[in-house]
């Protein structure tokens, strides 16, 4: 007689009441990812009052001078008018076009821009730049969500007030948005087809994004690593067909290793030196407590345009260049394009400031 199974007894117990309510609905962010936004927004707009706050109680030209911008504005209206002058003529006195011959061409393609929208544009450009970088990397890092929207702001709020960042906005570089372009780029998942391109295209801009390509190979991208050098080339080209001898002086005459060019090479060191540079006595013009005791002083003179005033249009400066004078272009271009000059005081010595 087989023997009887025992019963087994199952016993189901009910969750406590209220805690299907204590987890988030599926699709829902919890109160974590809210408390990570609701801070982030809050440092972010610390980080941007303190900013306005700043511009507001100092003049505008110790904060932001834009002085770069200028140098790229000016550099496309030698493309466009003596593009073989390009690599010769100095903005100032020690500041000469220093990217190459296709970012020549871009910048001469925002001539129309009238010059006050295109000043704030890139600074807020510049800032949004900053912020999309930071997220796209979070996001590269896995996180998601309100937790990665509240720390990408976070981040932001406080990268924003680096020195690095700082000196991009006060000068107006490009290099915050080379900067994103470069990082969207490596943040876009493996298959994309023309991955690298945003690569070649900041290189073409400026070559410090060529690291990147030597990067791709060495992380066993090679596809995206020759779609970057191909966009790289393919846009050097569109330089040497537009601007041949511009381009030729650049790449085959040697311009592009010539660190010296470069007026504000170690643009930190002469801070503590005095601000020896000619760079960095106009950046010191524009300081505050400087501009505060040249006033007291006297020393500006009044209805002058300044070392930091907006370009003229573009043909009241060039309207009075002479072609078959493009090897006195610094000398022509002196006056328009707003060459500091050195003067001299009542004691005779030469004013740095």
């Amino acid at each position: 007689m087989p023997p009887t199974p025992h019963a087994v007894t199952v016993r189901v117990t009910a969750p406590p009441a209220g805690a299907a309510a204590a987890a988030p609905p599926a699709g829902r962010p919890g109160p974590a990812g809210r408390r990570a936004l609701l801070a982030g927004l809050a440092t972010l707009t610390v980080a941007l009052a303190a900013y306005a706050a700043n511009l507001l109680s100092h003049p505008r030209a110790g904060i932001l001078s834009w002085l770069d911008l200028r140098l790229y504005l000016a550099a496309g209206q030698v493309a466009r008018h003596t593009p073989a002058a390009l690599y010769h003529w100095q903005y100032r006195p020690g500041m000469r076009f220093t990217y190459p011959p296709f970012a020549a061409l871009l910048f001469g393609g925002l001539a129309p821009v009238p010059w006050g929208v295109l000043a704030w544009a890139m600074t807020a450009a510049s800032a949004l730049a900053l912020g999309l970088a930071v997220w796209l990397v979070f996001g590269a890092l896995g996180w998601a969500g309100q937790r990665r929207a509240g720390a990408a702001l976070a981040v932001t709020a406080v990268a924003f007030w680096t020195e690095p960042v700082q000196r991009a906005l006060h000068w107006g570089q490009v290099d915050l948005l080379l900067m994103a372009l470069v990082v969207w780029d490596l943040c876009q998942p493996g298959h994309r087809r023309w991955q690298g391109a945003g690569i070649g295209l900041a290189a073409a801009v400026k070559l410090v994004p060529l690291i990147f390509i030597p990067y791709l190979l060495l992380t066993r991208r090679p596809r995206q690593a020759a779609v970057a050098l191909a966009t790289f080339l393919a846009l050097a080209g569109v330089g040497f067909l537009a601007l041949p001898s511009a381009s030729a002086q650049w790449w085959f005459g040697g311009l592009w290793l010539h660190v010296g060019r470069v007026g504000f090479a170690g643009s930190v060191a002469p801070v503590a030196a005095g601000l020896s540079h000619p760079r960095h006595r106009q950046h010191r013009r524009g300081h505050p407590l400087v501009a505060g005791r040249r006033r007291a002083g006297g020393h500006h003179r009044a209805g002058s345009r300044g070392p930091l005033a907006p370009p003229r249009p573009a043909g009241a400066r060039l309207a009075h260049l002479r072609p078959d004078r493009a090897a006195d272009l610094p000398g022509q271009l002196g006056s328009p394009l707003g060459v500091a000059r050195a003067r001299a005081g009542a004691d005779g010595r030469r004013r740095t400031w």
